[in-house]
């Protein structure tokens, strides 16, 4: 786990949440309920959600979903990610005896990190991340996926292991990679084919089948995608749609350009 939780005030507005999750680079922030018995997570779907049905108004309390999960800091870690596979959630709260307010929060990245192998205490260190867009949009219709996405990809093999996979993630501080390749076409022309694998992916085909995939078995070869012009507020729908982190924005030839990610959406909207 990572020691330490990112909290939000209940009255804080849509705006306030979406800053702190971007100036924290989280996709989370845990409030106290009000009657102060269990914490609940506001987390990047649920401001987007709100956003979409035009709740300016909505709070950190009024969006908050049901109370999140926790287990305890000795728990091994396989039941974590069990939990976190059944409830498709990608953080955990760590609470510890006797303590009234949680140790930490485990998140499906440092689940990728274990499974590379990875020590923890340097996954920690704060490195210096790609420059992002400078984006003056203040509303998701008054800009595109285009200006606002990561340019470029971070790719994989389809032979590659997932614990390669996870410890790309891991390094990287990113949730997904897209899977790059060739195959042929009727036995004679090759053709370049790509698919996306999240961190989710990976922790789910761990939590069912344990290590021995490769990530191009992993893949969705179909992973939601929009071309450069498309406008934020249809990725943030879709987002919403699919219960999806992640969409993959494709040049004029249909490959991979760069990635928007519910992060990129949340610094729209704490500007607005």
């Amino acid at each position: 786990m990572h020691r330490g939780v990112i909290t939000c005030a209940p009255e804080s507005g849509l705006a306030t949440v979406a800053a702190t999750m971007t100036a924290n680079v989280v996709h989370a922030a845990v409030l106290l309920a009000p009657d102060h018995d269990r914490a609940v997570a506001v987390t990047d779907l649920d401001v987007i959600r709100a956003a979409l049905r035009g709740g300016a108004r909505d709070t950190a309390a009024g969006i908050a979903r049901e109370s999140m999960a926790t287990v305890v800091s000795s728990a091994p870690l396989g039941e974590a990610v069990a939990l976190m596979a059944r409830r498709e959630d990608a953080h955990l709260l760590v609470s510890e005896p006797g303590a009234e307010w949680p140790a930490g929060v485990l998140s499906s990245l440092d689940v990728m990190g274990a499974l590379a192998g990875r020590e923890p205490g340097l996954l920690r260190t704060v490195r210096p991340g790609p420059a992002r867009p400078l984006v003056s949009a203040t509303s998701l219709d008054a800009t595109t996926v285009g200006a606002v996405m990561h340019p470029g990809v971070v790719t994989c093999l389809p032979d590659d292991s997932m614990e390669r996979v996870a410890g790309v993630m891991a390094d990287l501080r990113i949730h997904c990679v897209a899977i790059v390749g060739a195959t042929r076409r009727n036995g004679v022309d090759e053709h370049f084919v790509w698919g996306l694998l999240s961190d989710m992916d990976v922790l789910h085909a761990v939590n069912r089948a344990g290590p021995g995939l490769t990530a191009g078995e992993l893949a969705v070869t179909s992973p939601l995608a929009l071309p450069e012009d498309a406008g934020l507020e249809r990725a943030a729908s879709l987002m919403a749609e699919h219960d999806a982190t992640h969409v993959v924005v494709v040049d004029a030839a249909g490959t991979p350009a760069g990635v928007v990610s519910t992060l990129d959406v949340l610094r729209v909207l704490a500007a607005g």
